[in-house]
């Protein structure tokens, strides 16, 4: 379960930071975590050695961790902030729910047709 939090992790990061990251760098990591091809298959489509993948991934995956890191949390941040919209919709259900329950309607604080 830690292993699959860390390769969504490592895929969001990529698609927020992807662009920091050399071409060659973000291919690899393109082939490895999104099209989830094998050190063997990476080496063998972009004509390196299997350790020079598996070098490639993990230099990235320490840029992309340090880019997080270094812009406060940017990527988190703009995570929880997609999120507020639903907890607002939700609290705005709520209010609407116990407007009705008062008999109030639509109008806040029951003020007006």
């Amino acid at each position: 379960m830690i292993e699959l939090v860390k390769e969504v992790t490592t895929s969001l990061l990529l698609e927020f930071y992807g662009q920091t990251l050399t071409g060659k760098q973000r291919e690899v990591m393109e082939l490895y975590y999104n099209e989830d091809l094998s050190l063997s298959e990476i080496a063998e489509n972009q004509k390196i050695s299997r350790q020079a993948a598996l070098d490639s991934i993990r230099r990235a995956e320490k840029h992309l961790a340090g880019m997080e890191e270094k812009s406060l949390g940017c990527w988190k941040n703009t995570r929880h902030a997609r999120r507020r919209p639903v907890r607002l919709n939700g609290w705005q259900r709520e209010v609407k729910r116990s407007r009705v329950a008062r008999g109030s309607g639509k109008n806040p604080g029951g003020m007006g047709g």
